[in-house]
C-alpha cells in the first residue's frame, strides 16, 4: 500500500508535516493488525478544509497546526475508513457506533504508537479516562439525552458531540469492563471480518461481543444506549468480626453493572473480588496476576444491596481502582479502616 502526503511546503507546514509519515506508517500497521487490515491500494493525507474530515482512501486536514495536532487529527480521521468506511455504519440513525469507536480506536492507536516511542507523550495504563471523566460531567449536566436519538434530532450541538464521540468511546470502554480486554480485542477482530461492507445496526455488534465473551449484553445495550439512566455504586459499610468481613455494597444508580471489588486486608495482602450481574450468564475471566482474583457469587440486578463476605480483616476496600467504571460520584467507592 502507498502512503501519499500531499501540502503545500512553507515554513508554518514543512516540520509536521515532513515528521508524519513514519507516524503514519506506523499507525496503519497497528491499526490493521488491532481492527483488521485496510483493503485497499493507497491512502492520501491531503493538507486542505477547515479542520479535519474524512473522505473515502482521504483524509483533508488543515496543515498549519502542531505536529501533535497533525497527528491526533489525522489519524482520528483515518480511522472512519474502518467505521464509517468499511462497516458503511449508518451515521446518521448511529453516529456514536462511528465517531465514538474511531474515538476509542484513535485513543488505542496514540497510546501504542507513545508506548513505543514513536509519538511523543507518556503512554497510560488507561488511554480512555478522561473521556469517561467527561462522560460524566455530560450525563449530570442536564443536557444529556440518549445515544439512540439520531443524529440531527439532538435538542443541542453539545448533546449530539457528547453522544456520539464521548459516550459511544465510554461505550466500548464499559463493555471492555464487562468483559475483560482479551474478548474486546477478540471483538472487534471479529467485527471487522463479520461485517465489513455489511451496515451494522447495535445488535449486530452486541452479537459479536457476546460471541467473544460467552457473556450476554443485551441489558447493557438496552441500559446504554436506549436510557439516560447512570452508573452509580457505593460501598455502605463494612463489618469487621472474628478475622472475617462483610462488606455492605450499594447501587444508587438504576443502571446496573459488574463491579471490581480490591480488599486489601489487615496483613496488606490484596484480593480482587468480581462481581457479575445474573443477566451476564457469566464473568469477567481474571486479567491480571498480581493480586488474588475471585469471582464472587452473582448481584441480582434488582436488588440495590450486596453483602461481599472476606475471609480476613479487612483495612481498605475500593470499587473499580481501576478507574475504568463510568460510576458517577467517586466519594463513596472507598473505604479504609481508621
Amino acid at each position: 500500500m502507498t502512503l501519499h502526503f500531499l501540502f503545500q511546503k512553507n515554513e508554518e507546514t514543512e516540520d509536521a508535516w515532513s515528521r508524519f509519515p513514519p507516524i503514519a506508517d506506523a499507525a496503519f500497521n497497528y491499526i490493521n493488525e488491532h481492527f483488521g487490515p485496510y483493503p485497499y491500494k493507497q491512502y492520501s493525507f491531503i493538507q486542505g478544509g477547515d479542520g479535519g474530515m474524512e473522505y473515502p482512501m482521504a483524509t483533508l486536514v488543515t496543515g498549519h497546526r502542531s505536529l501533535g495536532s497533525l497527528v491526533g487529527t489525522g489519524i482520528h480521521e483515518l480511522l472512519h475508513s474502518w467505521y464509517q468506511g468499511l462497516m458503511g455504519t449508518n451515521e446518521a440513525l448511529y453516529p456514536w457506533m462511528d465517531e465514538g469507536f474511531t474515538n476509542w480506536a484513535e485513543a488505542e492507536t496514540l497510546n501504542d504508537l507513545r508506548r513505543r516511542g514513536i509519538f511523543s507523550g507518556s503512554a497510560q495504563v488507561n488511554p480512555h479516562l478522561e473521556t469517561i471523566q467527561g462522560y460524566r460531567n455530560f450525563m449530570s449536566s442536564g443536557k444529556n439525552e440518549a445515544l439512540s436519538i439520531p443524529a440531527d434530532h439532538f435538542s443541542t450541538s453539545y448533546a449530539y458531540w457528547l453522544s456520539a464521540y464521548t459516550g459511544g468511546e465510554t461505550f466500548l470502554e464499559q463493555i471492555k469492563y464487562i468483559i475483560g480486554k482479551k474478548a474486546v480485542d477478540k471483538g472487534m477482530l471479529d467485527y471487522y471480518w463479520t461485517w465489513r461492507f455489511k451496515h451494522p445496526n447495535p445488535n449486530d455488534f452486541i452479537r459479536v461481543m457476546e460471541r467473544a465473551s460467552g457473556i450476554e449484553l443485551d441489558w447493557f445495550k438496552d441500559y446504554f444506549i436506549y436510557s439516560t439512566h447512570t452508573i452509580d455504586y457505593g460501598i455502605k459499610s463494612v463489618e469487621n468480626k472474628d478475622g472475617k468481613s462483610v462488606v455492605n455494597l450499594q447501587r444508587i444508580g438504576k443502571f446496573p453493572m459488574p463491579l471490581d471489588v480490591e480488599v486489601t486486608y489487615a496483613d496488606g495482602s490484596k484480593e480482587m473480588f468480581n462481581i457479575p450481574l445474573v443477566i451476564m450468564r457469566g464473568n469477567k475471566p481474571q486479567e491480571s496476576l498480581k493480586v488474588k482474583y475471585t469471582v464472587a457469587e452473582d448481584w441480582a440486578w434488582v436488588n440495590q444491596n450486596y453483602e461481599l463476605r472476606t475471609n480476613g480483616t479487612v483495612s481498605k476496600v475500593e470499587i473499580d481502582p481501576s478507574g475504568s467504571l463510568a460510576d458517577m460520584d467517586l466519594s463513596n467507592n472507598t473505604w479504609e479502616k481508621k
